[in-house]
This record gives structure tokens, sequence and C-alpha cells, in this order.
């Protein structure tokens, strides 16, 4: 409706003060009030021309361009130089009115007294008939563009440019898209969904700049995590990722909450998270840093390189973060289900028993390396019984016995190991314990009339 107002306003804008106009608007919300445009336009008319209710009844006697044409003729005696009609069609489906519109257009045509102008705005194809002018946004780039345009307005294109300091914007010009990064712009546009017109993506970039007005301080743009920090956008990202993404979220950020850098870690995890919900699928690590803060300052000083933090990750957050071969990405069936998802996690803890474990991503998965984890583990215990045995008979020959902290030692890692422990709650008990164990297995060598040899260890497996 916006385009039919600014072509009414040009042609009220136009008149003739000295001669008669009549502007009719009709907006249909319904497939119902379609069926019924005709009665609307002839009801309208009478009522913008000053006629009685017997001239209208007398022009739905007749109906179409019958109709239409007595009207025009008694608008003509009253004055009226010309009429302009503008219907808007919203969302209702226009073609099943085109053949009306089209006998309209052939009785105006023959009348040569009075100028009738009929607009329709409407997502359907024009009739063959009629002139069809494409006044809408062609494309996502363009789509994003005007919705920009109606959120914000730029009162200062040299402040605008110097927000971007000389960076390449592609075919971007800095005023077009203020105060984004362009590596924002597909994020957010497949975020407000195909479906989602200029006016909501609007809505969702106002929730972007609002919190970003309050808190900035000139030195950037917004980035794609700066996303986040629109609650609206929250919600969409919530929905988008459902019960499983959300899942794997809160294991990746625990993750990165781990680390020594864990700020700098989450900032990762968001971003891959982002560009898994725009279709984006594998990120390098420097195709990360161009989406984080980091990129615009030049003395930050990090302990770890992003590769270091992404190998990390992939070690911490049971296959939720993946890196192969150079590539990240954000990978939510890794924790399809609670149970998965605590797998996962504690895979790097239950690879010290089989290293031959893999990542579960369905329950068939699951099922079975539980079972090859449990065997590993089984054997463990019966590796740390050998052990034990060994050192006993060991030292008393030598006449001593086993110290209680070694006894003890032994004690935890046979309870760890045969309650199939290794959960994400516990991982860190169940390390240390494993780790204990580790440094307390010597490897017993005896001389070679015992036959003696080193006993088997529960990581040996």
């Amino acid at each position: 409706m916006h385009f039919l107002n600014y072509v009414l306003a040009m042609e009220e804008r136009a008149a003739n003060e000295r001669v008669r106009h009549a502007i009719i608007r009709l907006g249909l919300g319904t497939a119902m009030q379609a069926n019924d445009l005709e009665q609307w336009i002839f009801d309208a008319l009478a009522r913008e021309i000053g006629i009685g209710d017997t001239g209208v009844a007398l022009w739905r006697r007749l109906h179409g361009g019958e109709a239409l044409a007595l009207a025009l003729e008694q608008a003509r005696r009253l004055g009226f130089a010309a009429i302009s009609v503008a219907v808007d069609f919203g969302a209702v489906d226009a073609s099943s009115c085109h053949d009306y519109l089209l006998e309209l257009a052939r009785a105006a045509a023959r009348n040569r007294q009075i100028i009738f102008n009929m607009y329709v705005a409407a997502h359907t194809t024009s009739p063959a008939d009629a002139v069809g002018l494409q006044v809408g946004a062609q494309g996502e780039a363009e789509t994003m563009l005007a919705a920009l345009a109606r959120a914000r307005r730029v009162l200062n294109p040299q402040a605008a440019a110097t927000l971007y300091d000389g960076a390449d914007l592609g075919a971007f010009e800095a005023q077009a898209i203020f105060p984004f990064d362009p590596l924002c712009l597909p994020i957010l546009r497949s975020l407000a969904g195909s479906s989602n017109r200029i006016a909501g993506i609007a809505k969702l970039v106002l929730s972007v700049i609002a919190p970003w007005r309050e808190a900035a301080d000139g030195f950037r743009p917004l980035l794609p995590i700066d996303l986040l920090q629109s609650a609206m956008l929250g919600r969409l990202i919530d929905d988008r990722l459902g019960g499983n993404g959300r899942a794997a979220r809160r294991i990746a950020h625990a993750a990165a909450h781990s680390m020594e850098e864990s700020a700098r870690a989450r900032e990762i995890v968001d971003s891959l998270i982002l560009e898994h919900l725009s279709g984006a699928r594998a990120l390098s690590a420097s195709q990360l840093r161009t989406r984080l803060p980091e990129r615009h300052h030049r003395n930050g000083q990090f302990r770890l390189g992003i590769d270091g933090l992404l190998e990390a990750l992939d070690a911490q957050s049971g296959g939720v973060i993946v890196y192969r071969s150079q590539q990240a990405w954000f990978n939510p069936a890794a924790a399809g289900a609670p149970e998965i998802a605590a797998y996962n996690l504690a895979l790097p803890l239950l690879r010290r028993f089989d290293s031959r474990l893999s990542e579960a991503a369905q329950p068939a998965d699951l099922r079975t390396s539980l079972k090859r984890a449990s065997e590993a583990m089984a054997r463990s215990v019966e590796a740390a019984h050998r052990a034990a045995a060994v050192l006993e008979a060991a030292l008393h020959e030598m006449h001593s016995d086993l110290k209680p902290e070694h006894r003890l030692v032994l004690d935890h890692f046979g309870c760890a190991c045969g309650g199939r422990a290794a959960t994400v709650d516990r991982r860190r008990c169940v390390t240390g314990i494993a780790s204990a164990y580790r440094a307390r297995d010597p490897g017993i060598r005896g001389d070679k009339d015992r036959g003696g040899g080193r006993a088997a260890g529960p990581l040996d497996a």
C-alpha cells in the first residue's frame, strides 16, 4: 500500500483545483472481500461523488463494464473530470479478479469524457493487458538493504564511512549497511526467514541496533556475534536450533567456559552456531577471525591461536564443535539426546580406555559405543586387579606391604571403572583417578629367573 499511497499523493498534487477528482482507496484483507470487489468499488464511488442509493442500485443491476460506463457518466454530470481507484489485495490472490479488472479497463477506454485510472497492488502476476510494475525488492540482498533503509536513517555519511576505516565492503556502500559489517547481512536475512518481508526484517534490525546505540563506543561496526544482543533474534535462534540444537549449544558453551580464554572461546562457538543457522557449514581459522571483535584490536594478546582454541573445543565439546582438516563447524547432531550429549562430552576420557571409540550421532551408535566402552573399562578393572596382585607379591618377597595410598588409588580406580562412571558430571573426578593410577603403575620388572615382566596397566587396552 505504500506504493499506492505514493501514486495517489502524486495525483492529488497534480490535480487542477478547478477540476473535481475522485480518489478511492480500498484494502482487501480476505478472499471473501475480493469476491465482493465490484460492490466495494461502487459503494465507495457513490460516497465519493455524492449520489444516492438509487444510482448505486442501478449500477448493481447492470454489473461489470456497463455499470462502470453508467457510473462514469453520472460522475461527469456532477462535474468530475477524473476518478482514480487504488486496490491493495495484500496477501489475497488477485488472479480471480483479473477478468473483472480487464472488463473495467475496456469500459474506461471507451469513455472519452472522464479519466478513469485503476491501480492494483498484488503479489500475483499482472493481467496481460495491464501495465505491470515491479515495485518490491529483488533478491535477498535488495530486501535486506530496503529493510535497513526503513529501520534507520544515516544523518552523517562521513561518520558512517569512518566507522569502516577503509574495510572491504564488497558491493555495498557504507551508508547503505551502516552500522553492520557485511558478514551480518546474510545471517540476519537467514534468521529472519524467507517469509519475513521488509517490515518484519526492519523490526529485527531495530532490535539489534537498540543495544548497540546504548553501548556503542564507535570503534567498530556490528559483527555477527553482536546480533545475539537482541532478545528478539535470540528467540528466533532458539526456535531455529530446536531441542537438540539448544542442548548442543549448552555443551559447547560449557566447554568454552572451562578454558582459560573462555570469553574468546565462547565467541568462536557463537560464530559457528550463527554460520550453521545461515546455511554456511564450515569456517577456517582465518575466516573465523574476521567474525571476531579481535580483528579490530591491533594489540590483542592471546595465549592460544584460534586453531588452538578450536582443537580444544573439539576435544572438550564431545563432537558438538568439530575441527577437521583446518575447518570448523557446529554439529548439533552430536547432542541428539541427553544420553548422546553426555557420551560425546565424556568421549575424551573414554578414549583413554579405548582409543577406537568415536562420536555418537544416533541412539544405535550410542548403544554400540557404550558396549565397547563398558568392555574396555571392564578389562581395565581386571588389569588393575592383576597389577595389585603383582605389586603385593613383589613387595611380599621384599618383606614389605603395599602402602595405603597406593591401595586407595587401586580401589578408587576399580570403583570408577566398574560403574560406567565416565559421565559429564564426574568426568574430572574419573580423569584424576585414572591419572593417579597411571602414576602409581610403576611397570614392575622382575629378574629373568622369576620370569617377571611389566604389569598390565588399565590404559594399555
